[in-house]
């Protein structure tokens, strides 16, 4: 798999349900039996994971055979963070435990006026 960089706005206490679509020459990647890993962090080298997405957690799913990984972000995961930048990677972990890195990029956490009562 190719490097994509992809930049993502994520709204503070707002659903987040978009999805990357891998292919190769025009044909979906079979992603059936994967495993996919988001992490946000402030800046690269910090520590401090801000929010993470993981097929594990429910926040990214995976669609094997039409290689579709949607995000699942649901409105409390972000709705007390102040952040408002940062940086991630998504890796997809294959059957045979092979790990690819394919997205990356910066994330603008887009932070809200209008708040819950």
């Amino acid at each position: 798999m190719s490097l994509l960089r992809v930049d993502l706005d994520i709204k503070q206490g707002a659903s987040f349900d978009d999805y990357f679509e891998f292919s190769r020459d025009g044909q979906p990647t079979d992603l059936t039996g994967c495993a996919a890993k988001m992490q946000v962090r402030k800046r690269v080298e910090d520590e401090i994971v801000v929010l993470e997405l993981s097929t594990g957690n429910g926040r990214l799913i995976i669609d094997g055979l039409a290689g579709i990984v949607t995000f699942n972000l649901e409105p409390t995961a972000t709705q007390n963070a102040t952040w408002t930048k940062g940086v991630y990677d998504l890796k997809i972990t294959w059957p045979d435990g092979h790990i690819d890195k394919c997205i990356s990029g910066y994330v603008n956490h887009i932070l809200a006026v209008t708040r819950a009562d």
